[in-house]
């Protein structure tokens, strides 16, 4: 079936184009370009294989053969001289005796009789090569006799045994014969067929890289994972909360684990997370919560980017936050903010070590850290975070629990069913669908409620657009719902404007009567199709919706 989103239709014809059968190829060609970058060394390794392969079976099968020769000219008896009683060998040959010398020779060489003289002189029961002979000129007795042998001797010796018995053959036949030879045959030295598996190295080689291609493309083909926000609603029947860009961070040169951050000023991140904080606190306010538990199907998904992004958010407008390392294995806070290892934390606190008040750490903006602690992470009774989460629900006004990925540690279920709400961090493209269902599975087996999705490290395209954050998220988000409107005024003016707030577009006209705007970002392209925000009071117009609509929830 035919929707919006596959279908696009031209402001200028109103003419339609269906793109599902090419949106799906370009789905096809992503995933395959990914499994190539993460599945290169199959390739690598495929190729080597049958290379050395190939290279072993080639020289397995391999046989050097020698090859010696011989020119010469054959002269047949002069009648004249036989009928005066005087022998000799005429020089000078008509047609018919050439053609004559020239029918007789192969068969000759080739005869029973040479291969039995052959057998006699060489001692041997078989010729250990073959002989071939070959008319040089047309119309003269001039010949090349070549003997090939798998040995240099064999085809030396055969050569000169050939030679010395073709004229005591040849009388019984053609007569008394001469050989004048031109071209004296010599031990061969090299092989006339050199080692070489070039043909047996291109095929191998192409025989690895397409068994790799077809790895690949089976595996693009098998892949289903989360690509773009609507398919967490279609997919996983859940609500997108925000998109968060993908955002690259240089390395330390001591290696150190990093995390991008707000402060950092990376503008589309840092306003992804002043919407979520907006989302967040008015849900928050209007049921009455206050703790939120952040976690993700399986490591690697940002989760912790996101608790402490969001925490210190919220505790930027002044409110006072608290933010809990409760994923008590992986302590991934202490080492994104180089915490000191001996800094007492939470697993200190449950053992009886010290206090509330010890480890409590103070970050920017007042934010209240509570980071994992010393020691290793041991399994721990419901009763054993009771204290310490009755102390940030009584002394915070919002608290951020970041917890260990669904099912992989027991102590989850506990904490997430203490919490309010639990946000779930879905990086892009990353975890199968499956597994997420799983994990959302054992999020409301503990009881607990899915406040929504952050959608995480963002980069649609074929490289990905590792750009403007306003480009693919809310551009492409409001830029679409609200296109309308800047579609609608834009004709009314045929004026080019800017939906302000959190869905950057710019406006077009080809000409004041016709106006019209595209959004700046499309929902599967980087920069949008017939959506956008044109026209002077349309770009006020989407403000004003952008900010209902944050204020809603």
């Amino acid at each position: 079936m035919q929707d919006e989103t596959t279908v696009q239709k031209s402001p200028d014809t109103g003419e339609e184009t269906y793109l599902g059968d090419f949106i799906k190829l370009d789905v096809f060609l992503v995933d395959l370009f990914k499994a190539f970058k993460r599945f290169w060394w199959t390739a690598v390794i495929f190729v080597a294989v049958f290379c050395v392969a190939a290279y072993f079976y080639c020289k397995k099968e391999y046989k050097p053969y020698y090859t010696a020769q011989a020119s010469f000219s054959i002269s047949a008896e002069n009648t004249s001289s036989i009928a005066s009683g005087a022998s000799s060998f005429s020089s000078y040959y008509n047609s018919g005796i050439a053609e004559q010398l020239s029918k007789t020779f192969s068969y000759i060489i080739n005869s029973e009789t040479m291969r039995s003289i052959l057998y006699d002189q060489l001692g041997a029961n078989a010729m250990n090569g073959t002989i071939s002979a070959k008319n040089n000129v047309e119309s003269a007795p001039i010949f090349t006799i070549t003997v090939t042998s798998s040995s240099p001797e064999d085809a030396y010796n055969l050569l000169e045994a050939v030679i010395e018995h073709y004229p005591r053959l040849a009388q019984y036949i053609i007569g008394e014969t001469q050989m004048s030879i031109f071209t004296k045959p010599k031990m061969p030295t090299e092989p006339t067929n050199p080692f070489s598996c070039k043909k047996e190295i291109v095929t191998a080689t192409a025989a690895g890289l397409f068994l790799s291609l077809l790895i690949m493309a089976v595996y693009a083909l098998t892949r289903n994972t989360v690509r773009q926000r609507d398919d967490i609603k279609k997919k996983l029947n859940q609500k997108c909360l925000v998109e968060v860009p993908w955002v690259n961070i240089k390395k330390r040169r001591n290696n150190a684990e990093t995390m991008v951050t707000i402060s950092q000023k990376h503008a589309g991140f840092s306003e992804a997370f002043r919407y979520l904080k907006r989302r967040v606190v008015n849900h928050l306010d209007r049921h009455k919560k206050k703790i939120i538990a952040v976690t993700s199907a399986c490591p690697g998904e940002g989760k912790t980017t996101v608790s402490y992004n969001l925490a210190l958010s919220i505790a930027q407008s002044g409110k006072k936050v608290a933010l809990l390392d409760m994923d008590l294995a992986r302590k991934s806070l202490q080492k994104y903010l180089s915490a000191p290892e001996d800094k007492p934390g939470i697993i200190d606190l449950i053992s009886g070590k010290c206090e509330i008040a010890d480890i409590i750490t103070k970050s920017d903006y007042g934010l209240h850290i509570f980071f994992a602690g010393n020691g290793k992470a041991k399994k721990y009774q419901h009763e054993d975070y009771d204290t310490l989460l009755d102390y940030v629900k009584e002394n915070y006004e919002y608290v951020i629990i970041d917890v260990a990925p669904t099912a992989l540690v027991s102590d989850t279920a506990q904490i997430m069913s203490r919490a309010d709400e639990t946000i779930f961090v879905l990086r892009q493209d990353y975890t199968p669908v499956e597994k997420v269902k799983e994990s959302i599975k054992f999020v409301y087996d503990v009881n607990a409620t899915i406040m929504g999705f952050v959608f995480n490290a963002v980069s649609e395209g074929f490289e990905g657009y590792k750009g403007s954050y306003y480009g693919y998220s809310y551009g492409s988000y409001y830029g679409k719902k609200y296109g309308y409107y800047g579609k609608r005024y834009g004709k009314k003016y045929g004026y080019s404007g800017y939906g302000s707030g959190y869905g950057y577009g710019y406006g077009r006209h080809s000409d004041k009567k016709k106006g019209y705007g595209y959004g700046y970002g499309g929902e599967s392209k980087g920069y949008g199709y017939g959506y956008g925000y044109g026209g002077t009071d349309g770009g006020e117009f989407i403000k004003e919706r952008i900010k209902s609509e944050g204020e809603e929830e």
